[in-house]
């Protein structure tokens, strides 16, 4: 029962410590994934400036040849980032559901150390009333003890009286 009780402790302990490294990552994908969204939005805000930059600029052909480089560099980048950022969020959920299931393991461990301090106190409560019994049976012997002592000191009076008469009766006798 101890060892088992030592086992369910590793156990919680190994499943703490597996959810903090959970946490941990989970965290660390988080912000992977907000430096994503700001580098997305520098984008964006790039592409606003180079389509600005082209309304200035009189040779627009190179402007607009530079523009579609430009763009299609930062769309390739985009992709690649969203590309990026899916493999994060399947990682996410990879990570969620592998803390769903140390939580269900916790909750199970956490059931089975309830259940086993339910044992333990229905055994120290049939503990606690097996030693109130024996104290009642001892005080019992203790009773039964001490009347058969007085009986045992009136047989004996009866019988030093019973001989002490026998005596007389053959003194008597003899006389």
């Amino acid at each position: 029962m101890k060892e088992e009780m030592k086992q369910m402790e590793a156990d919680l302990k190994e499943s703490n410590t597996r959810e903090q490294v959970l946490q941990e990552e989970n965290k660390v994908l988080t912000k992977a994934n907000k430096d994503l969204a700001i580098q997305i939005n520098n984008c964006k805000d790039v592409m606003i400036k180079l389509g600005q930059a082209i309304g200035n600029r009189v040779d627009s052909k190179l402007l607009e040849k530079k523009f579609k480089e430009e763009r299609q560099l930062i769309e390739k980048d985009l992709k690649e980032r969203i590309t990026e950022n899916q493999f994060h969020q399947q990682e996410m959920k990879a990570l969620m559901l592998d803390f769903e299931i140390v939580e269900n393991e916790l909750r199970s461990y956490k059931q089975k150390v309830i259940k086993v301090q339910n044992i333990l106190g229905r055994e120290q409560s049939e503990k606690k009333k097996l030693e109130d019994r024996l104290e009642t049976r001892v005080a019992e012997l203790e009773v039964v003890k001490a009347v058969s002592l007085s009986m045992q000191d009136s047989m004996q009076e009866r019988i030093n009286s019973l001989e002490s008469q026998l005596d007389r009766c053959k003194k008597e006798r003899f006389y």
